[in-house]
């Protein structure tokens, strides 16, 4: 009896251990089963944000191409695959390529505005005006295109504004510069925005520091709501602006009022 129990026993113990490896063994499977659905849900979404980050081809109606913002951003929306139309007022100032449509015109002209603007996904205006401006043509350009984006059913309106003027550019440009020489400019500037805040469109405005040349290789840029003030004031390279205006093509775009700083001391 004795013997029979023990080898009983032995049995019972036998069964127990390859119970516990077979249930390790299902453990392992299932864990691995699991480690694999993780990867290739994790995959899947990599290559859904990848996606997403890519924006779709547009066309895209750019104002002020020819300006020291406008020729920068120009070749980045071509290298994005998108379709672009300018407006100049000269001949010859932006050249005709499979992907570009330049058209002569004034921005002050609404005519001209509205037939340039019909059939755009997307406005974009870098226009700026020397700091001797003493006139409208900012705002008046803003009007006419915001005017022939409603009545065309386009949307979606990107325009730097000049209302950083005078705000932590430097004490220079913000105590002496701006309240004088720069005066006008900065209140075109104001009346820009102003109408793009009260257009009901989908819109964002881009407010660069005092502006500066090609960026520094390796260097980014900040983009936020507001930026705390330093002692000799922000910049902004204007390259990086024209990368910021072509990002916010994407889907996940931002929206409202933006600063964009290079740097600052």
């Amino acid at each position: 009896m004795n013997q029979a129990a023990t080898n009983q026993a032995a049995t019972n113990q036998a069964a127990t251990n390859q119970a516990a490896t077979n249930q390790a063994a299902t453990n392992q499977a299932a864990m691995n089963q699991a480690a694999m659905n993780q990867a290739a849900t994790n995959q899947a979404a990599t290559n859904q944000a990848a996606t997403n980050q890519a924006p779709r081809p547009m066309k895209v109606l750019l104002l002020g191409a020819t300006g020291g913002i406008g020729r920068l951003t120009l070749p980045r929306l071509l290298a994005d695959g998108h379709r672009v139309t300018t407006l100049s007022r000269r001949q010859g100032a932006v050249r005709s390529g499979p992907a570009v449509s330049p058209v002569i015109g004034d921005i002050t002209d609404p005519e001209v505005v509205a037939s340039v603007v019909a059939g755009q996904d997307c406005v974009i205006s870098t226009v700026g005006v020397p700091t001797s401006s003493t006139g409208r043509t900012v705002s008046t350009g803003i009007r006419h295109t915001i005017a022939a984006m409603g009545a065309a059913g386009v949307s979606r309106l990107i325009a730097v504004s000049g209302n950083g003027l005078g705000i932590n550019g430097g004490p220079f440009v913000d105590r002496l510069l701006t309240p004088t020489v720069l005066r006008h400019v900065k209140a075109d500037a104001e009346l820009q925005e102003s109408r793009i805040v009260a257009s009901g469109l989908d819109w964002t405005i881009v407010r660069p520091f005092r502006l500066a040349g090609s960026a520094p290789r390796g260097r980014g840029y900040h983009v936020a709501g507001s930026f705390p003030r330093t002692v000799f004031g922000r910049w902004t390279h204007r390259d990086d602006v024209a990368k910021y205006l072509v990002a916010q093509l994407s889907e996940h775009a931002h929206r409202g009022v933006l600063w964009i700083a290079s740097g600052g001391r």
